[in-house]
């Protein structure tokens, strides 16, 4: 494929000419854009949580320990 304004050779389907930066004539692709639907903001929560949860488990376990305090089989 050649350039309609410089005559140079680009590359097949090129929407802007690389030697003279015109437009060549050949459509631009149509870029859409991704919908965050409310399934997608729910898997993000549930990620976070899963995260989340186990780390303040063994923050607090470790801070009773710390505190000299025994686990559940205290209360026996």
């Amino acid at each position: 494929m050649f350039c309609i304004t410089c005559g140079k050779e680009i590359i097949d389907g090129a929407v802007i000419c690389r030697y003279c930066g015109c437009l060549t004539g050949v459509p631009q692709p149509i870029m859409q854009e991704k919908i965050i639907t409310r399934a997608d903001k729910v898997e993000v929560v549930k990620v976070v949580l899963s995260v989340i949860i186990p780390i303040v488990g063994i923050v607090l376990g470790a801070i009773n320990l710390k505190d000299g305090k025994k686990g559940p089989e205290e209360f026996i």
